[in-house]
């Protein structure tokens, strides 16, 4: 079954209030050297079983670019989403990577995970693929 036109303006929609709630918070990085370090391009979007690559996701969205994450050696990200930009802080333990940033007043983390090149990420039940 296709997701309805209202699930994908959800699944959208979720990507922007996390775009656009980013924000600086606490945490501890693994800094120089780290594989996650630099920038890394939304290829596409997953829900349930379908998923919308990136150049789907530009026209659906209306949107020139798709999101882009900047991972820096000081703990910093910033997730630039078609000029509009946030950030939040990343860190990294036993292996495992996370990201915290706040959304509206609570404040969020999120689970990324390294796989063949590419950095996976849930959220809101939609799971973001991102590659260098």
């Amino acid at each position: 079954m296709y997701p309805t036109k209202r699930s994908r303006r959800f699944a959208f929609l979720s990507v922007f209030i996390f775009c656009f709630s980013l924000t600086a918070c606490g945490g501890e990085t693994a800094g120089a050297g780290d594989p996650i370090v630099g920038t890394w391009e939304m290829t596409e979007i997953t829900a349930g079983n379908r998923q919308v690559d990136a150049q789907e996701y530009k026209a659906a969205a209306d949107v020139s670019r798709v999101p882009v994450l900047t991972f820096e050696e000081n703990g910093e990200v910033i997730l630039d989403m078609d000029g509009e930009s946030g950030s939040g802080k990343w860190s990294e333990e036993g292996g495992q990577y996370s990201i915290t940033y706040k959304r509206g007043d609570e404040e969020q983390n999120a689970a990324l995970e390294m796989e063949e090149g590419l950095l996976i990420m849930e959220q809101d039940g939609y799971i973001l693929t991102y590659k260098k």
